[in-house]
C-alpha cells in the first residue's frame, strides 16, 4: 500500500510569486483544499484553506496583491511516493496536518489529505487487524510499520 496509489495527483500548481487570488482561483477550479507551490520543478511550499483563514483573512490582507511566498507554508514536510500509506497517515495525524505533498524522485506529483475518501478505507483495514486481537507488534509486522515513527 504505497502513497502513490492513494494520493490525489497534482493537476495544477502555483509559484511563490503568484498571488493569493490566483491560488484561490486554481483551488476553486480544481476543487482542492490545498495547493502545491513549485519553483523550478521543486516543491517550495504548500498553500491551504487554513493558510487562507489564518494568514490572510484574519489579518485583512489583500488577496489581489499578496504573493503566496508571504503566506504559504515554506518547505513543508512531504511523503515519498513509495512510502507506506498507513505510515504517512500516521505522520499526518500525529503532526496535526490535513495535507501532505507527495514527491517522487524530487518532483512533486500529488497530495495526500485527511479529507481523502481513502481515509475510511484505511480505517477499515486498521479495524480488521485490531478486531483480530493482534498484538501491537504483530500489527506492525503485518503492515510493515513502526507505530512509534
Amino acid at each position: 500500500m504505497l502513497v502513490k496509489d492513494w494520493m490525489t495527483p497534482v493537476t495544477e500548481t502555483c509559484s511563490p510569486t503568484d498571488t493569493v487570488e490566483q491560488a484561490m482561483r486554481v483551488m476553486i477550479k480544481t476543487d482542492a483544499t490545498g495547493l502545491l507551490i513549485v519553483e523550478g520543478g521543486r516543491l517550495v511550499g504548500i498553500f491551504t484553506e487554513q493558510d487562507l483563514l489564518k494568514r490572510i483573512m484574519i489579518h485583512h490582507k489583500d488577496t489581489v496583491i499578496t504573493p503566496l511566498a508571504d503566506v504559504m507554508t515554506k518547505d513543508p514536510k512531504y511523503a515519498d511516493a513509495h512510502d507506506h500509506v498507513l505510515r504517512t497517515f500516521l505522520r499526518l495525524f500525529r503532526a496535526g496536518y490535513r495535507h501532505m505533498p507527495v514527491v517522487e524522485n524530487g518532483k512533486p506529483i500529488g497530495m495526500i489529505s485527511t479529507h481523502s475518501r481513502h481515509v475510511a478505507d484505511l480505517l477499515v483495514i486498521a479495524e480488521y487487524y485490531l478486531s483480530k486481537n493482534y498484538k501491537k507488534t504483530e500489527v506492525e509486522r503485518v503492515l510493515g510499520l513502526d507505530f512509534e515513527d
